[in-house]
C-alpha cells in the first residue's frame, strides 16, 4: 500500500491504526493548519516521514484535486482513500491512472448507523447518510470491473462502552481498506454493538413542532422515566481518578440499554467563594469533595449534584419567590393583576385569602399563538450577525397578529383567584433579561432587571469552581488563544435566567428538565 488519503475527522485513532498496519505513506487533510501541524509533530519522529499533511476543504473540488495530486506526487500512487463524495470521485481517477489500473485499490466512505435505521428530528442529517450508502452502492458497481472496491462504514455513538471507542471504529475502516476485506464491495459495515436495536425512537413528531417541543410533550406524558438521565445511575470506575484528576463513569438507560460516558471532575473550594461548606452549615467538607459531572453526549454540559447545602437551597427558594414580582415577569403575569409586592410577600403578610383579579377578561389583545421559529444557534462566530433578529420577528408578529378578545365565561375563576391558590400555580419567573417565548429571543427593549443577589453569587461561584479545561479540552489540544473559557472564573456575570418552581404534588414526569 503506497499511499493512503484520509481526513483529520478520523482522529488520531485512525491515523495510528494505519501506521501500525505498516502503511508506506499517509496523507492527512484538514481545514486547520495548526491542527495538522500539531498532529504531525505529535507522531514519533520515525513515522513523521511517512505522513504528509495538506490544508484543504474537502467540500471544494479544486482542493480535492490538489490533495489527491499531492498524495500521488509524494508516494507514487494512491491505494486506499477514506473520503467524502468529491474525494471518491477524484481518488477513483487517480487509482485508475496508476500502473495497476486500480486493481487492489479501496475507497471507504463514512456514514452513520442513522443512515441505516433513521431517527426523528434530524431528517436532513439522516438523509445525507442514506445518500452516502447510495453512492457506495453505485460507485462499487461502476468501479468493480477495474478492481477498485468501494465500501462504507456506519458507526454508532462512540466513546460509550456499548458502542465502542474511536480506535475500534478505526479498525473497521482499516479492515475495509485492506486486502483482508477483498471480497467486500458495495457493502455497509455497521459498527454500533447493537445500540440501534436497543434504542427505538421514543418521540412522536408532530408537523411544525420544534425538537424542544416534541421532547417536552413526551416527557410531560411519560410514565416511565427509566430513559431519563439520572446521576444516581452512573457507575464510576473503581480505579478512581486518573492522572488528569478525572474519574470515568458510565450512565446506562434502564429502558433501552443506551450508555453514555461521563466524567467526574473535582470542583474548586466552594468555601473560598463564600458559598460552600465553610460558610453554610449542614454539609461536611471532610465527607467528600464537591464534584461536577461532565456529560459527553452534550458538549459543555456540566451537572452539579447537590453542591449547595440545604440551608442555602432554602434561602435560594425564598429569594426566588420574593423576586417573583414586577419588573420580573412570571407565568401568571399575563393573566392576573398580581400584587405589586409579589404573591409571596402578600402571603407572608397574612393576605392569603385576598382575591387577585384577572387582567385579560374582555380585553382586546393581539393574538400571538405559539409559532415555530427556526433560528440558527448563537455561536462565538455569529453572535454579532444575529443581534436584533428577535426584535424584527416581534415586529412582524405585531403587524400580522389578529386581534382577539378573551371571552367572559361564567364562573368564579374568571373573576379572580386567591393569593394562596395562585402562589401554588407559579410555574416560572424570569430574572435578568426577559426571554420572549414567542420569538425565541430576549426582549431587550424591556431593559435588564438585576439578577437577585444570592442567585447571582451562587452562579458566579459555581462557574468559578468548575475546571473548564477538563470539560472542553482534557487532551490539552486547543491553542491557548482559542481557550475562550480561561477567563470565565473572573469575567462571568449572571445576566438572565428562568427559575422553575416544582410543587410536591407534581408527578415525577413533570419535573424532568428539558435542555
Amino acid at each position: 500500500m503506497a499511499g493512503t488519503l484520509l481526513s483529520l475527522e478520523g482522529k488520531v485513532a485512525l491515523i495510528t491504526a494505519f501506521l501500525a498496519a505498516g502503511i508506506q505513506g499517509l496523507t492527512i487533510v484538514d481545514l486547520s493548519s495548526s491542527a495538522l501541524s500539531e498532529l504531525h509533530s505529535s507522531l514519533p519522529e520515525a513515522e513523521q516521514e511517512r505522513v504528509i499533511t495538506v490544508v484543504a476543504n474537502v467540500a471544494s473540488e479544486d482542493d480535492t484535486i490538489h490533495y489527491v495530486a499531492k498524495t500521488v506526487e509524494a508516494f507514487g500512487q494512491l491505494d486506499i482513500s477514506v473520503q467524502s463524495f468529491l474525494g471518491l470521485k477524484h481518488s477513483a481517477k487517480a487509482m485508475l491512472a496508476s500502473p495497476s489500473g486500480g486493481k487492489g485499490c479501496s475507497i471507504v466512505l463514512v456514514a452513520s448507523q442513522l443512515g441505516l435505521d433513521g431517527a426523528p428530528l434530524i431528517t436532513p442529517y439522516v438523509a445525507s447518510k442514506f445518500a452516502v450508502r447510495g453512492m457506495v452502492a453505485s460507485a462499487s458497481q461502476e468501479l468493480g470491473e477495474f478492481g477498485i472496491r468501494v465500501n462504507c462504514i456506519a458507526p454508532g455513538p462512540v466513546e460509550t462502552p456499548l458502542a465502542g471507542k474511536p480506535e475500534e471504529i478505526a479498525q473497521g475502516i482499516l479492515f475495509l481498506g485492506s486486502p483482508a476485506s477483498s471480497l467486500s464491495t458495495g457493502t455497509t459495515l455497521k459498527m454500533d454493538a447493537g445500540w440501534s436495536r436497543n434504542e427505538p425512537p421514543p418521540f412522536v413528531v408532530r408537523p411544525g413542532d420544534t425538537p424542544f417541543r416534541t421532547a417536552e410533550r413526551y416527557w410531560k406524558r411519560a410514565t416511565d422515566l427509566s430513559g431519563a438521565f439520572d446521576a444516581n445511575r452512573i457507575v464510576w470506575d473503581e480505579d478512581g481518578a486518573g492522572t488528569d484528576g478525572r474519574t470515568r463513569g458510565v450512565w446506562r438507560s434502564e429502558k433501552s440499554g443506551r450508555q453514555v460516558v461521563c466524567w467526574k471532575v473535582r470542583l474548586g473550594d466552594l468555601g473560598a467563594t463564600g458559598m460552600g461548606q465553610s460558610r453554610w452549615k449542614g454539609k461536611a467538607k471532610e465527607e467528600e469533595e464537591d464534584y461536577g459531572i461532565v456529560v459527553t453526549a452534550v458538549p459543555g454540559l456540566v451537572f452539579l449534584p447537590s453542591i449547595l447545602p440545604p440551608t442555602l437551597q432554602r434561602s435560594l427558594t425564598r429569594e426566588s419567590l420574593r423576586h417573583s414580582k414586577l419588573p420580573n415577569l412570571t407565568s401568571l403575569s399575563a393573566h392576573y393583576d398580581l400584587p405589586p409586592e409579589g404573591l409571596w410577600a402578600a402571603w407572608e403578610a397574612g393576605r392569603g385569602d385576598e382575591i387577585v383579579p384577572r387582567n385579560d377578561i374582555g380585553k382586546e389583545q393581539p393574538g400571538m399563538p405559539r409559532q415555530r421559529v427556526d433560528f440558527d444557534p448563537v455561536t462565538n462566530e455569529n453572535w454579532k450577525d444575529v443581534m436584533g433578529r428577535g426584535e424584527a420577528l416581534l415586529k412582524q408578529f405585531a403587524e400580522t397578529a389578529k386581534k382577539v378578545v378573551v371571552p367572559v365565561v361564567e364562573g368564579g375563576l374568571d373573576k379572580g383567584v386567591s393569593v394562596d391558590t395562585l402562589l401554588s400555580r407559579i410555574r416560572w419567573t424570569n430574572v435578568g433579561w426577559h426571554y420572549d417565548w414567542a420569538s425565541k429571543s430576549y426582549a431587550y427593549e424591556r431593559g435588564q432587571v438585576p439578577v437577585p443577589p444570592l442567585i447571582y453569587e451562587c452562579c458566579s461561584a459555581a462557574v468559578a469552581t468548575i475546571p473548564w479545561d477538563l470539560v472542553f479540552d482534557p487532551e490539552e489540544s486547543v491553542p491557548e488563544e482559542e481557550r475562550v473559557w480561561k477567563n470565565w472564573a473572573k469575567d462571568y456575570k449572571a445576566e438572565a435566567g428562568v427559575i422553575n418552581f416544582v410543587r410536591l404534588v407534581f408527578s415525577r414526569s413533570r419535573v424532568v428538565d428539558i435542555g
